[in-house]
This record gives C-alpha cells, sequence and structure tokens, in this order.
C-alpha cells in the first residue's frame, strides 16, 4: 500500500488523540460505538505496552479511506521514529470508534 491523499485533517487530529489515549492507557468503552467480548480490559493494556516508549508519531500515511456500511474506516502508517506501525480505525456516525486495530507493520 501506498500513502494517498489525506483531506480529512479533523480524522488525523482524532487519531493523534486515540493514540495517545492507547499510549497512556486511558482507551475507555465509552470511547467505542460498541466493543467486541473480550477487548477491555486486555486488548488496551497490549496497546500501551505496543506504544510504550515510541511518543508522539512523526507522521501519518494514510492509505485507504473506505466507506464500510455508515462508518468509515482508515488504514494509516503510523510513523515513529524507531518503528511503524500499521492502524486500522472506523468511525461511526456518531463520532465513536467501531474498530481499533494497531500491530506492527
Amino acid at each position: 500500500m501506498t500513502p494517498i491523499a489525506d483531506h480529512e485533517p479533523e480524522v488525523a487530529r482524532r487519531v493523534r488523540d486515540v493514540l495517545a489515549a492507547a499510549r497512556d492507557g486511558k482507551l475507555s468503552p465509552g470511547d467505542f460505538a460498541y466493543v467486541r467480548a473480550g477487548f477491555f480490559p486486555e486488548a488496551p493494556k497490549r496497546y500501551a505496552r505496543l506504544l510504550s516508549g515510541l511518543g508522539d508519531p512523526r507522521r501519518l500515511d494514510l492509505l485507504e479511506r473506505r466507506e464500510l456500511g455508515d462508518d468509515r474506516v482508515y488504514t494509516y502508517d503510523v510513523v515513529y521514529e524507531k518503528q511503524t506501525l500499521r492502524l486500522v480505525i472506523a468511525i461511526a456516525p456518531d463520532g465513536k470508534l467501531s474498530q481499533f486495530s494497531l500491530r506492527p507493520r
């Protein structure tokens, strides 16, 4: 996948905020439109460990934007100084997250 133009800077700001919350262990069920069984409390702990010590992203490279039903789904490469992570995040019409997946690229 190669980066595409990002025409939604407000989404990129939201992504940075969500990543900071994940890094700081502050993701909560209230951030999500719905939560799959078993996501809390273990997945946020894994994300906090994954992001620990990385600081703030140097950049977000948007790789894909698509619609799935009434959700907007974004795929990013999140570029840190020492590592790049692949993020898939979906935003429901109410602004809450309907998907959050982060893994090493």
